[in-house]
């Protein structure tokens, strides 16, 4: 599916739209907003499980059921919060053919969109919405999209990068490790959403702060910040008390 993309805009290569687009992604993402981010993604997986944990109600079963049901919206609530913090643009668009509704984060020419994936899972999974949304942002396509909420206004976003968070837990165990978040990472899919042109993994960023990505790497910094999130209920209380 990669060979459609060896020429684009003028005969590009396929790396040079990867570059390209690795290039965006460091220029357009503010790093403090990407780090804060990610920090938080990481604390709404060990919040959730702790609220469900403590649910005298709820036998094993349910409590499983009850974090894969919920842990979509839990990741929503981070990054909205972040993004109010950091004064960054966020959107619900509201998908013509079923009716939902996609939160998607404004970051320049960076549009980002979250998946909670399943174990073990590495490639795109394709949907109608994800092929939409791929298709028109993706500068690997020269396409228009009718958004639907203003009666003939058309909108071009083919310069544009749609990047995906993805993000799931550690392991299929009901415990605090394995419940914690295992994986998060940046994608960019092609313009059929069938193949990840970029796919950069940014899980030691937002568990231990470390910043080991270039997303958002403005500067082109080399030193590595070593500063580690602590994520226990301790660290918690010490926050209060300041």
């Amino acid at each position: 599916m990669l060979r459609k993309f060896s020429q684009c805009r003028g005969g590009s290569s396929l790396n040079s739209v990867e570059d390209t687009i690795r290039a965006r992604l460091a220029s357009d993402v503010d790093p403090k907003f990407f780090r804060a981010l990610s920090v938080a993604i990481t604390w709404a997986y060990q919040q959730l499980f702790e609220q469900l944990n403590e649910n005298e109600y709820l036998d094993l079963n349910r409590r499983k059921l009850e974090f894969g049901k919920q842990r979509s919206a839990a990741v929503e609530e981070a990054i909205i919060r972040v993004c109010r913090d950091h004064g960054v643009p966020y959107e619900w668009k509201r998908l013509d053919y079923n009716g939902q509704s996609k939160l998607v984060v404004l970051c320049g020419r960076v549009l980002m969109i979250h998946e909670a994936v399943q174990l073990g899972v590495k490639g795109p999974y394709a949907a109608d919405y994800k092929r939409s949304l791929a298709g028109t942002y993706n500068m690997t396509r020269q396409l228009e999209l009718d958004l639907g909420d203003i009666p003939g206004k058309v909108c071009d976003w083919s310069g544009d990068v749609l990047a995906t968070l993805l993000h799931g837990f550690a392991g299929s165990l009901w415990t605090h490790e394995q419940r914690a978040l295992g994986s998060l990472r940046v994608a960019v899919a092609d313009g059929s959403y069938d193949s990840w042109l970029v796919n950069q993994d940014v899980t030691e960023l937002a568990v231990e702060g470390r910043r080991n990505s270039s997303i958002g790497d403005r500067d082109k910094q080399v030193q590595q910040d070593r500063t580690r999130v602590t994520l226990r209920q301790e660290a918690r209380k010490k926050d209060k008390r300041r």
